[in-house]
């Protein structure tokens, strides 16, 4: 046997092969509602009990928890972190299963056969036409509950704060919603805005089975939708108070200016343009999280999963928006920049 000389650390490598696999240990706990039994302090011998587990068993996986950050530990005893409360308790408002299994089934359909998918440089085959714009997973209920459901994480709620902070629009009654699929960020605002009516622009296949699932709503005659293809001249309509596009401009970066200019056609004079992307800031380093959705989007046809502040603003101004203002979420990566339509 020849036994190599080492100059480097294998641990990054394990460390990937360890970390595929925390998602099984997130799954296993959503089941058991490990995260109910740890509204308050308890020890391991108690969260055994309840979720029927043997102890040593349950003292691990909840060692391997507080690892990835869902647990505390003091005095003996395990407490859910507030990112646990409100994301895995079963009763919190915002529960999460929907979101998380929404997301964890997407990177599955995305990775597999992934080294054909890299070397092709794009998707192919079965199931995953369906994600990248085909008649399928876009248009199901599914889709809308996972993807609406993963949106209330924080995202809704920084935009909707946004928007308040707008000058003009505290009587706002007509908003157009760029290519909002489940409609729950219209939906936000339509509860905010009493009077407020919203139209969801998206594609032609989306937007019948969007119209079924608003049906179920309570906000089922304040929400239409309108078929636009963003690829085409399609009008957005007109005298819109408000028009909004939430992580639906990736792939025009850097050719945003024709949909840029429909937009102002669809507002009001005075009216906003609001938009929410993944924010990169391109003197930091990218996180592994937004590189990894980066390189599912490349894969995609998209040039990136991310829009930077500074560029979007110059097309914004170059397209003649005013009054141009920026916020970043706090705790959701986004950068949410809007401007107003010229008097």
């Amino acid at each position: 046997m020849q036994i190599p000389e080492i100059h480097s650390d294998y641990r990054p490598i394990e460390r990937i092969l360890v970390q595929a696999h925390a998602e099984k240990l997130l799954f296993a706990a959503m089941e058991m509602q490990l995260f109910d039994a740890l509204r308050q302090p308890a020890t391991a011998e108690d969260v055994a009990q309840k979720i029927a587990c043997p102890v040593l068993s349950t003292r691990r996986l909840l060692e391997a928890l507080q690892s990835l950050e869902l647990l505390d530990f003091q005095d003996g005893k395990f407490v859910n972190t507030p990112t646990a409360s409100d994301f895995l308790v079963t009763d919190s408002a915002a529960y999460q299963p929907k979101g998380i299994h929404f997301l964890s089934n997407m990177y599955q359909v995305f990775t597999s056969d992934f080294t054909e998918v890299l070397r092709r440089g794009g998707y192919e085959g079965p199931g995953v036409e369906d994600w990248d714009g085909g008649e399928g997973h876009w248009a199901e209920k599914g889709t809308f509950e996972g993807m609406g459901s993963y949106a209330l994480c924080g995202p809704i709620q920084d935009v909707r704060n946004f928007v308040m902070d707008l000058p003009g629009l505290s009587s706002m009654k007509r908003m157009c919603d760029i290519g909002g699929n489940h409609g729950f960020y219209s939906m936000a605002l339509l509860e905010t805005y009493p009077e407020l009516t919203s139209t969801v622009c998206d594609l032609p296949h989306v937007v019948g089975p969007a119209q079924n699932f608003y049906a179920g709503t309570e906000f089922a005659q304040r929400l239409t939708t309108r078929a636009v293809d963003l690829s085409s001249e399609d009008s957005f309509g007109e005298n819109y108070d408000l028009a909004l596009a939430s992580h639906v401009l990736y792939y025009w970066v850097g050719q945003l200016s024709g949909i840029l200019h429909r937009v102002q056609d669809a507002l009001r004079p005075g009216g906003w343009f609001v938009t929410s992307h993944f924010l990169r800031d391109p003197k930091e380093a990218v996180s592994y999280d937004l590189a990894f959705v980066n390189l599912l989007a490349s894969l995609s046809g998209c040039k990136a999963h991310f829009i930077e502040k500074d560029a979007l603003a110059a097309e914004f101004e170059a397209a003649g928006f005013q009054n141009i203002r920026s916020a970043e979420g706090a705790d959701t990566g986004l950068l949410i920049l809007a401007g107003q339509k010229p008097d």
